[in-house]
């Protein structure tokens, strides 16, 4: 009580001598003792507004009252971008902003907007820290000029909101354009075969409800309708003959399909050998793009494809602090919105499109299939049911894949379940007359043969939420004894390499 009175007074004397009382903190000041709340502006920030014809640049530089502006438009042309770039390098270490020497490069610090691929020609003219922001993020506002926009930019480069943004070398846009490519080939091949099918239903041909039109069963068919040839009578043939028409277009894009399709294996062989080439960062160093390949596939989920997928969107596993980073980069991120303190939605983050479908792709496998640990704990939540429980135990086992794949990567050694903490009941085996469950639970529990709690573990893996009669509060209930009564599990070593996805 004596020392709340002192500050109590001391506040009043204060206030009544204003003369006397310790002078304010300046920014400075705070920021050189280390208080979290305030942080010093740069000496200087660097915007930059790009078009597909010319660059707006606007940068601040410190000055004895402020901030003096320097503005300059440049063409899209890489040699008058090198040419402004040495210009704006020079002032600033002119002015002491920058060091002197090959440093100058690597030191300096600029933020644009990501446009498509209309910034690489700068970055790359003026090479340093660039921070690439989403345009929407930027400047989310009604007003936008080019002069606004690289003003808002070079106050963000002076509060250096944004963090250094990765730029990929050489060797890894080439890996991303095959990739690219073969995506686009598979969206060509796919609409290819929807034309087929849009067709067909045209004269009542229903042959698409059974499966692929390009498969093994249903191919055949088409193309002896098209080369009006006897078809033996089935369901989804139609007695309508096909039009010359129809056959001829038909016929153009099955070719089509197969011709995308060859395409696509030959850019995934040009793929392989790009990566045999090249070396890619792993663990402490570097190794061939094939070595690095071959341990991204120990990953459960992660086939062929999908660890071609990984290598050339990561590219570096070291630019991420954690493998949830890693995760939300994959679009592999739940997040929430809030407002007034209460979740109002849940909402997925957009993240890398084509690793977020390449890694979304390998957990359907896993959870299908469930021969993997990682995969059963997947199938678990989906069998707990609700609204999208498909969708939530999918995302959640993509989740688990990126983690490995990220640990994977750093650590330049193969895939191990010693460090996951999969929720797998493990549990002492004991009647199921001593589990104490509710007399409904039981009874359920015992018409379905289960008589030990391993056995009722075991069933909680597998298809409990299916049986009939068991619904929310019998899955709840047992659920928390399993929790009550969950030992440490004793997870395999390694992955089983059939239970791969693409």
């Amino acid at each position: 009580m004596e020392e709340a009175a002192q500050k109590a007074r001391a506040v009043v004397e204060s206030v009544e001598n204003p003369e006397q009382a310790k002078p304010a903190t300046t920014i400075e000041d705070a920021a050189a003792a280390g208080s979290p709340n305030v942080f010093p502006l740069e000496n200087y920030g660097v915007g930059i507004d790009c078009h597909s014809k010319f660059f707006e640049i606007l940068a601040f530089t410190k000055a004895e009252d402020g901030y003096a502006v320097w503005e300059q438009t440049v063409a899209a042309d890489f040699h008058a971008l090198r040419v402004a770039g040495a210009n704006l390098h020079a002032r600033l270490q002119h002015q002491g902003f920058l060091p002197a020497g090959a440093d100058c490069e690597r030191a300096f610090v600029y933020t644009l907007e990501s446009t498509g691929c209309y910034h690489l020609p700068l970055v790359l003219a003026w090479g340093g820290q660039a921070c690439l922001v989403n345009p929407l993020l930027a400047n989310p506002s009604r007003r936008k000029t080019d002069r606004l926009d690289a003003r808002m930019l070079a106050t963000h480069t002076l509060s250096r909101m944004w963090p250094r943004s990765y730029i990929a070398p050489s060797h890894v846009q080439e890996l991303r354009l095959l990739l690219a490519q073969r995506r686009n080939l598979g969206r060509k091949a796919t609409a290819a075969t929807n034309r087929v099918n849009n067709i067909l239903l045209r004269w009542a041909h229903t042959l698409g409800k059974d499966g692929a039109v390009t498969s093994s069963a249903l191919r055949p068919i088409i193309e002896d309708l098209c080369f009006e040839r006897p078809v033996l009578p089935r369901e989804g043939v139609s007695p309508i003959p096909l039009p010359p028409i129809a056959r001829m277009l038909i016929l153009g894009f099955l070719e089509e399909h197969d011709a995308c399709r060859k395409e696509q294996r030959q850019l995934e062989k040009l793929a392989l050998l790009h990566l045999a080439e090249t070396d890619w960062p792993c663990g402490a160093g570097t190794r061939r793009g094939n070595e690095v390949l071959a341990l991204l596939r120990t990953v459960p989920g992660l086939g062929p494809v999908g660890s071609l997928v990984w290598l050339a969107e990561v590219a570096d596993a070291s630019r991420f602090p954690n493998s949830k980073a890693a995760a939300a980069y994959a679009g592999c991120d739940p997040s929430v919105k809030v407002s007034a303190g209460h979740v109002t939605a849940h909402m997925k983050r957009g993240g890398n499109e084509a690793l977020h479908h390449a890694l979304l792709q390998g957990a359907q496998v896993l959870v299908c299939t469930a021969k993997e640990p990682i995969g059963q704990w997947g199938r678990r939540i989906w069998l707990q049911g609700g609204r999208g429980a498909w969708f939530r135990a999918a995302s959640a086992t993509a989740r688990r894949m990126a983690a490995g794949a990220y640990h994977v990567h750093s650590k330049g050694e193969p895939f191990s379940y010693a460090m996951y903490k999969l929720d797998v009941p493990q549990v002492e085996e004991v009647p199921l007359a001593a589990m104490r469950l509710s007399p409904r639970t039981a009874k359920l529990l015992t018409a379905l043969g289960l008589e030990t709690s391993t056995e009722v573990a075991d069933a909680w893996m597998a298809d409990l939420r299916n049986e009939e009669g068991v619904g929310r509060a019998t899955m709840q209930e047992v659920r928390r004894w399993l929790d009550q009564h969950r030992q440490k599990a004793t997870p395999p070593t390694e992955a089983d390499p059939r239970s791969t996805g693409g």
